[in-house]
């Protein structure tokens, strides 16, 4: 049994065979940085407990907001084992194209 959203606090993670995909929702995107970066260490420390690596290359982060909520406030920072994941404004997930503006 995969135990990998036990390591979860503030997100909520959805596995699908070797997709991983982890989400909350807040107020601002400080809020929401703050809240991602406590998961995404606790997700660090599982991995290695679990002699698991993740490939860096395929992860990354994306803010999605409605046009109504843009207020320039669109990227995150959110690092893993002191590597910043890059910020997506699109990602594939599943056989659907997810898009950071929601259109």
């Amino acid at each position: 049994m995969n135990d990998f959203t036990t390591c979860l606090i503030h997100t909520t993670g959805n596995l699908f065979a070797d997709d991983t995909i982890t989400y909350t929702q807040g107020d601002t995107a400080v809020d929401l940085q703050g809240l991602m970066q406590v998961d995404v260490d606790n997700i660090s420390a599982w991995l290695r407990l679990n002699k698991l690596t993740l490939n860096i290359r395929k992860s990354g982060t994306m803010l999605v907001e409605t046009l109504q909520k843009l207020r320039g406030e669109s990227k995150l920072s959110i690092s893993i084992d002191d590597k910043i994941l890059s910020d997506f404004n699109e990602a594939p997930y599943l056989g659907l194209l997810l898009s950071s503006d929601l259109l």
